[in-house]
């Protein structure tokens, strides 16, 4: 009986893990998407008259952003990693697991905050006719219909 229950526990825990490590791979997509963009792509892809003081503070705010989110991102990982070996331990230790997501949970929320408050301060520079050009057409993975890709 007692190894019928630790193979459902070792099952559970198993599919667990796969289910966080393909939420993880995904979510590092999206925040590498977020933090890399290059000044013409990502959210102000749209807005094509910038000024020369604009892009200057927008590649200060970029690179700002980028310097403040990498130790939470290596915090992330290394938090992550650290889940993934207490899930597939002999033994999983169930209130640290739980800690740990916890942990994961309050790092997401963090560089969300950072990506959030980066946008907050670049839409801060834009002119009310950018920003209409910016809430113009919405970003993300499902945003329909992409203008670049060929009709079928």
């Amino acid at each position: 009986m007692k190894t019928l229950k630790f193979s459902l526990l070792a099952c559970i825990m198993t599919i667990f893990l796969m289910n966080i490590s393909l939420s993880l791979s995904a979510q590092e997509k999206r925040f590498a998407s977020d933090n890399s963009f290059e000044l013409r792509e990502g959210f102000i892809k749209n807005i094509s008259n910038l000024t020369d003081e604009q892009t200057k503070s927008i590649q200060e705010l970029q690179a700002q952003n980028k310097k403040d989110l990498e130790p939470l991102k290596k915090q992330l990982s290394e938090k992550e990693e650290a889940l993934r070996k207490l899930v597939i331990a002999e033994k999983p230790d169930k209130p640290a697991i739980e800690k740990l997501i916890d942990e994961i949970g309050v790092l997401r929320a963090q560089i969300m905050k950072k990506n959030i408050s980066f946008k907050m301060d670049v839409r801060g520079l834009l002119t009310d006719e950018q920003k209409k050009a910016l809430e113009a057409k919405p970003v993300g993975p499902k945003r329909g219909k992409q203008d670049d890709r060929p009709n079928k």
